[in-house]
């Protein structure tokens, strides 16, 4: 299993795609996504 941070940005154009919403699904990675300009953390999705 991958623990993978990556931006709120990153998040809508990577893993809404059919393979990245896979990759979520079948437990491969679970995602957390950030905003850093107010260095928050937006979700957090397993």
């Amino acid at each position: 299993m991958l623990y993978l941070a990556v931006t709120e940005n990153t998040r809508k154009v990577v893993f809404e795609e059919e393979a990245g919403k896979t990759m979520i699904e079948d437990g491969i990675i679970c995602l957390l996504t950030f905003d850093p300009a107010q260095e928050v953390i937006v979700r957090w999705i397993h």
